[in-house]
């Protein structure tokens, strides 16, 4: 899920979002890899509306990861897809393990 530090309201534009995301995996949910990305993290402290800090507070309490990151400047992008792999892969061990 992805909004810009600089719009708060794309990331408000998130919520019932995720919530259709909530209601439609119910139970497997935890095991769903989702990530919340703050991008355009390379824009001026004067344009940014929100806060990494906000950003990691929103991710908690939706129980996801979080990073910020820049497409532009290409900052975290692909520490951001190797996360998604990796818990992905998790997930997938996780399933075999369990014998699903």
């Amino acid at each position: 899920l992805v909004y810009s530090v600089s719009s708060r309201q794309s990331l408000e534009e998130l919520k019932p979002i995720w919530q259709t995301i909530k209601e439609i995996k119910g139970a497997e949910l935890p095991n769903i890899p989702v990530m919340l990305a703050g991008n355009k993290c390379d824009e001026s402290p004067e344009i940014r509306e929100v806060s990494a800090a906000e950003g990691q507070a929103q991710a908690q309490t939706w129980g996801v990861s979080f990073m910020e990151t820049s497409a532009k400047t290409n900052h975290n992008v692909t520490q951001l897809f190797q996360e998604l792999l990796n818990m992905e892969k998790n997930r997938n061990v996780s399933l075999q393990v369990d014998g699903r």
